[in-house]
């Protein structure tokens, strides 16, 4: 589940603030991915977005996950499906962007191109998440922009799937040969 907001002014005064740890996103309702509108009936979602045409051009979103250790997390993978753009924030730190500005996240900024339809799901490699990874609760903020503000349609859908490293002792389950006397051992199988 996702806290999100429509971008209809800035999220938080500051405007980063609510990229934070820290922020408090409980005034923000709460819905369940893929966010959409869609004119021509294209795209299906869960969490529908009406009065997105010609009335706002970004979404503000935020989901907490929990990390046990960051030094065991070996890789992290984003997937989305967005049309058109989105930024991402892991505690505050900006992780990736697709299709907008790295400088520019005003809320009524558009993203700087259209999707390239038929949409199809991106994965990337996110780099070095020790980084910005903590132990315990983490938050991702995810701006998403539509372009432009009249545009028949809008979807984001995101994903982060990491690899974790195993720490744990291995476990013997079973032998062979089978516990015993034994005259002669020519083979262990662990």
């Amino acid at each position: 589940m996702w806290r999100f907001l429509r971008g209809t002014a800035e999220a938080s005064t500051p405007a980063t603030a609510w990229r934070e740890v820290g922020f408090d996103h409980s005034s923000w309702p709460e819905g369940a991915a893929p966010f959409y509108y869609d004119r021509e009936n294209v795209y299906r979602g869960r969490t529908a977005l009406e009065d997105m045409y010609n009335g706002y051009t970004t979404l503000f979103l935020r989901s907490a996950f929990r990390v046990a250790s960051p030094a065991n997390v070996e890789s992290l993978t984003l997937r989305f499906f967005v049309d058109d753009g989105f930024a991402l924030w892991i505690n505050g730190t900006l992780v990736t962007n697709f299709n907008t500005s790295r400088s520019n996240f005003a809320y009524n900024t558009t993203a700087t191109s259209t999707a390239t339809e038929p949409l199809q799901w991106i994965t990337y490699s996110l780099p070095n998440p020790q980084s910005y990874l903590r132990a315990g609760e983490n938050i991702a903020a995810v701006q998403a922009f539509n372009r432009p503000i009249s545009s028949s349609d809008f979807i984001v859908d995101l994903e982060l799937l990491a690899e974790q490293r195993d720490t744990s002792a291995p476990t013997l389950l079973t032998a062979s040969p089978p516990a015993g006397a034994v005259t002669e051992l020519t083979s262990l199988k662990l």
